[in-house]
């Protein structure tokens, strides 16, 4: 399939701006998540979490490659995985919509989320100067910032979102093979595998349980597939999932090993704890300063992916007449005006509720449901070739 010139538009009425290096930026939501989610695990469970991240991780990269190759048929449809899921079960309209919100309102969740652990973020680090500012207003700030950025248009805030993507996800895959080498070459490791092989005792329950959480980290790497759409180069778009969906696991798997192995036996589940004593041995000093810094850009990473991919998902369910008109409104400059409104008010109703675990399971909730009707329906549509398993290069 040819690439698609650049003053050109897609079908779907969005002019295709986004360079791929841009789309790239936008599609590597999944790995900065695992921060935040990897120290709970541990905490709960120990090392057995390694034996819920690695078939997570695994069937997110199954995920990405079929994405993909859904994608490849249909480059004019904006919004990604939940919009091609209201394709596979255009035969019940209803439970395709479901489908498609149960998708969105997780990643809606995401915005006020982060900007939850950005404000406790920043006031331990402003605790020492004793320095207070009301925690309610640190939320809204941080809640804000992706929004101000992204009625600038489209553009703007993926360039924006580069500059977090880079490092972010650098040092995040450094942290996997450096810590990696370091348990198996440095005199000062505690050794590779445990010495003792206490794996204890884990029910399905409780295995089911994590990896269900874990789902959100694993199964988010196939972001760019929203921005398909816009995208000067839509099939370099999509052939990026390759990329994210093993950077992923990467990470996933070798920067789990390395928390399992190097952080403290904490019931807290401290995400700045758990990444800062892993880190140290082999970063020093500045592992405070660097843990700091991913934990922040991953934050507002995760943040600006959410505020760009949901508006384009209200969009193209608005356009296949799933909602109303006037979500499909797209000003000149690629801003979705009714959309993004939407997307605000729906995060602020998640930032007043405040319950960080609560918001989780709810919006989780969703999430699975949504994927598990993408599964049903890629069995309903078996015999279209763009629905097969997925195909490895």
């Amino acid at each position: 399939m040819q690439s698609i010139p650049t003053e050109s538009v897609s079908h779907s009425g969005l002019p295709r701006s986004l360079k791929p290096l841009e789309t790239w930026g936008l599609g590597l939501a999944g790995p900065p998540g695992w921060t935040g989610l990897v120290p709970a695990t541990k905490a709960a469970i120990g090392v057995q979490s390694i034996f819920v991240w690695i078939p997570a991780a695994l069937i997110g990269v199954l995920i990405n490659y079929q994405v993909k190759n859904l994608g490849i048929h249909q480059v004019n449809i904006a919004g990604g995985t939940p919009n091609y899921i209201t394709r596979l079960l255009h035969r019940y309209p209803t439970v395709a919509t479901y489908a498609a919100i149960g998708y969105l309102l997780n990643w809606v969740s995401a915005i006020s989320l982060n900007a939850i652990i950005l404000t406790d973020l920043v006031a331990v680090n402003l605790e020492p100067f004793n320095i207070t500012v009301p925690t309610m207003v640190m939320r809204v700030f941080f809640m804000l910032l992706p929004f101000g950025v992204a009625i600038t248009g489209t553009r703007a805030l993926s360039i924006l979102l580069v500059c977090f993507i880079l490092p972010s996800i650098g040092l995040l895959v450094t942290f996997s093979l450096q810590g990696i080498g370091w348990l198996i070459l440095s005199p000062h490791s505690p050794g590779f595998f445990p010495t003792e092989w206490n794996w204890g005792t884990m029910s399905f329950a409780e295995w089911a349980k994590w990896f269900f959480f874990a789902t959100f980290v694993t199964y988010s790497s196939e972001t760019a597939s929203s921005f398909v759409a816009d995208s000067r180069r839509p099939v370099e778009t999509l052939r990026f999932l390759n990329v994210a969906a093993w950077t992923g696991a990467l990470i996933f798997i070798a920067g789990t090993w390395v928390v399992l192995r190097l952080a403290p036996v904490d019931q807290t589940g401290d995400v700045f704890l758990y990444l800062y004593t892993a880190a140290k041995p082999f970063w020093g000093e500045s592992a405070a300063l660097v843990v700091t810094f991913v934990l922040a850009a991953s934050c507002l990473l995760t943040m600006a992916t959410a505020v760009s991919n949901t508006p384009r998902i209200l969009y193209q369910l608005a356009q296949d007449r799933h909602l109303a008109p006037v979500l499909s409104v797209v000003s000149r400059r690629g801003v979705f005006g009714p959309a993004l409104t939407l997307v605000f008010g729906l995060s602020m109703v998640y930032l007043l509720w405040g319950n960080v675990a609560q918001i989780v399971v709810v919006g989780n909730v969703g999430w699975f449901v949504s994927f598990t009707l993408m599964q049903f329906a890629l069995w309903l549509q078996r015999d279209n070739p763009s629905v097969l398993a997925p195909r490895f290069p």
